[in-house]
């Protein structure tokens, strides 16, 4: 046992570099080779091996807790690790490759520090033994959120859905985003966001958990249905990329995400199709740190938000009068309509800069402590990165409150709680 451990985390090791070389190869291929410096603008090449030193350095300081801890028992470290693998290491790339700043870099550090210290904090202090026992309570509520959340989702396609034919032409999808806009009710895009990032894995979950498999092709459906409403991508491929967690989070491979993402990352650059590409490497490891380092600078120069568009806008003025993703499509890209979507990191700096970044960060924490107090030392532990890995995948591209509220990370544990006393272990 020890020496499978062993070699599970000199993989881990191996696997970290070669996934740090394949990243800092795309972007120099996608961006300088393949497309031909079509997308040259906001993706500059201006290598500082300065700073590549101090990228590699902390990537594999900041990496040693998840070598030292088992990831494979411990929702909080999984979580954590997704957000490492998927923003701060592409974000050490995208640093030194393109010699931004180092002032930014530092505090995207100090925030995954944090995160680090209060899971150590817990586990020394404040770990218990706990035992569950199912009550019927908890599995009817639990049933009859899934069947109300049903009925509104089919009745909302009903109403506002599109054809089907756009789930097999994705990049014609934009026709029926800009209209879903419009013409949705509020708490009806609420109610959408919910649906397909928690509702629907939580339901995906429930008909594992008894084995019913073959029920879960209605969730599936009600899924297609929800995206043909909005045209949101981001619904299919987080299902997709959830079931993928799941799967290997239930077989304990986490520490295979790392061959994973490599072997993906190396198929999209043999495959060479301009739309793989550019959803495979372009959008999904670079436009997010770039962003970043563009909200860094920007806010450093113009006054912050102070949290005016969050629930506290009655009491604070915003001066831009539009949210944070539209003031940088508008000032920064000059365009009006684009939502310039980013991490929690830097949508954190542009309410209150540094200080911003240190509450969310402690905040997110406090959260994931809570995914790993009441999922601790049970057995259906798996089930729970199922039904929140969705909206909690939202971080890569959204602030924390809007993840919390609009992406259902807070709704996502509170179905985790009641999934968890809802089965006798």
């Amino acid at each position: 046992m020890m020496f499978e451990r062993l070699m599970e985390r000199k993989r881990f090791i191996i696997s970290l570099g070669i996934y740090f070389v394949l990243l800092c190869y795309s972007y120099y291929y996608y961006f300088y080779v393949y497309q031909d410096y079509t997308y040259q603008v906001g993706y500059a090449l201006n290598l500082n091996y300065l700073k590549l030193v101090e990228a590699i350095i902390f990537t594999f300081l900041l990496g040693l807790i998840y070598f030292y801890y088992d990831i494979n028992k411990s929702i909080y470290l999984s979580f954590s690790f997704i957000l490492y693998n998927l923003l701060f290491v592409p974000l050490s790339v995208f640093y030194w490759m393109s010699d931004n700043a180092r002032a930014y870099f530092y505090m995207v550090v100090i925030s995954f520090i944090i995160l680090h210290v209060i899971f150590l904090i817990y586990k020394i202090n404040i770990r218990k033994e706990r035992i569950y026992s199912s009550n019927a309570l908890y599995l009817y509520l639990l049933v009859a959120t899934f069947i109300v959340f049903a009925i509104i989702n089919i009745l909302a396609y009903v109403k506002y859905g599109n054809s089907l034919y756009y789930l097999f032409n994705l990049e014609k999808v934009y026709d029926i985003r800009f209209k879903s806009r419009d013409i949705l009710p509020g708490y009806l895009k609420y109610i959408l966001q919910w649906s397909a990032l928690v509702v629907i894995p939580a339901s995906i979950a429930y008909f594992a958990k008894i084995r019913r498999y073959y029920l879960i092709v209605i969730p599936l459906i009600v899924q297609a249905l929800i995206f043909t409403i909005n045209g949101s991508k981001f619904y299919l491929f987080s299902l997709i990329i959830n079931l993928f967690v799941f799967l290997i989070y239930s077989e304990k491979l986490m520490y295979y995400m790392l061959p994973a993402l490599n072997l993906f990352i190396t198929s999209v650059l043999l495959l060479k199709n301009n739309f793989i590409m550019s959803v495979g490497i372009r959008r999904a490891f670079f436009v997010p740190q770039s962003l970043s380092f563009v909200y860094y600078d920007f806010f450093t120069k113009h006054p912050k938000l102070y949290l005016s568009s969050s629930i506290l806008k009655r009491f604070i003025k915003n001066i831009y009068k539009i949210d944070s993703p539209f003031i940088i499509g508008r000032y920064v890209y000059h365009e009006p309509q684009m939502s310039a979507n980013v991490n929690y990191i830097a949508n954190a700096y542009s309410h209150i800069g540094f200080v911003g970044i240190i509450i969310f960060t402690i905040l997110l924490a406090l959260v994931l402590l809570g995914f790993e107090y009441f999922s601790e030392n049970n057995r259906n532990r798996k089930y729970i990165v199922l039904i929140s890995f969705s909206s909690f995948l939202a971080l890569v591209n959204s602030s924390l409150l809007t993840t919390l509220k609009t992406h259902g990370l807070l709704i996502a544990l509170f179905m985790s709680i009641l999934f968890l006393k809802s089965f006798r272990e």
